[in-house]
């Protein structure tokens, strides 16, 4: 079982990411530079809301990965706001003798919802998923490096073209994926798609789940 183990963290902090991930036998990888969004009531209207980011992707396996999210939210502090977070993907190596590929099957509780759009318009899919509870995207932009060519995963960056993720719960999916594609019809051209989501650090929801863990273990 092999996964795609993707870190959203601020500018210059991909160095530390890679160096764990050296650290634990990993020497594949790809560093994307990106755009993240900063909920603020005060900045968003003066346009100071965005963040730069760096897109960290590794391939690995499955304890490799379980690894790189218990110790790299260590490391980069995702258990605070801004600080970061990381997704892992699951899919399978491929040959060139290959005739298909697909993703397997795992069980997931969160989704990746990723759209391709007419460079300009990255924010405006991330307004439009917000409408719809998401807490916020991360946008890539131009041309950027590739993935190992023997492992398939569907982020080709292309110039002139914003590409947008972002990570919700598998019960919002829908309901995100539907306000995006309302807003593409309507504005512009684009594709929107998803992918399952096995493990999450630094989200939103992993806070919360963390606080409450603390708290419980204070009690005993």
């Amino acid at each position: 079982m092999s996964r795609m183990y993707l870190a959203i963290v601020n500018r210059g902090k991909a160095e530390v990411v890679i160096k764990y991930a050296r650290s634990v036998g990993i020497e594949e990888g790809t560093v994307l530079l990106g755009e993240g969004t900063v909920r603020s009531k005060v900045l968003e209207p003066l346009g100071l809301n965005q963040t730069q980011k760096e897109i960290v992707m590794l391939p690995v396996t499955k304890e490799q990965d379980q690894l790189l999210h218990k110790e790299i939210s260590k490391k980069l502090k995702f258990d605070q706001r801004n600080k970061g977070i990381a997704f892992s993907i699951p899919f399978k190596r491929w040959t060139k003798e290959s005739t298909s590929f697909s993703l397997e099957e795992e069980d997931f509780s969160s989704s990746l919802i990723m759209t391709i759009v007419e460079k300009g318009k990255g924010r405006e899919i991330i307004k439009a998923a917000r409408k719809a509870k998401a807490r916020g995207g991360t946008m890539i932009h131009g041309r950027g490096a590739g993935v190992p060519q023997d492992y398939y995963f569907p982020i080709q960056v292309e110039p002139q073209k914003d590409t947008v993720l972002i990570v919700v719960q598998k019960d919002k999916k829908d309901e995100v994926k539907n306000s995006i594609e309302e807003m593409i019809n309507s504005e512009t051209d684009g594709v929107v798609f998803t992918l399952p989501v096995v493990a999450t650090s630094g989200i939103f929801e992993d806070r919360i789940d963390e606080k409450i863990s603390k708290i419980k273990g204070g009690r005993n």
